[in-house]
């Protein structure tokens, strides 16, 4: 699912898509799992604002859901940290 802002002109101001782990890039993929070989991935949130893309991805373990803002070279930080119940 993707939605996407335009201006009046019709010109692409913003974009979310919203995918599963699987189609992020090989290389952001692969970072992933190398740097959480406990977690699981759950779903990826892109964004794109003008030239910059994120991915927020959504990640679990047996205690915590956790969601990573990741750039497009692939560095990650946690933003979001949940307890599960």
């Amino acid at each position: 699912m993707s939605r996407v802002r335009y201006d009046l002109d019709g010109n692409i101001l913003s974009s979310i898509r919203y995918y599963e782990p699987n189609m992020l890039p090989l290389s952001i993929l692969s970072r992933l799992k190398k740097e959480n070989p406990s977690r699981s991935l759950f779903g990826v949130t892109e964004v794109t604002s003008g030239d910059e893309m994120i991915y927020l991805v959504k990640m679990f373990d047996k205690k915590h859901w956790l969601t990573l803002r990741v750039d497009a070279t692939g560095g990650s930080q946690v933003i979001e940290k949940f307890k599960k119940n």
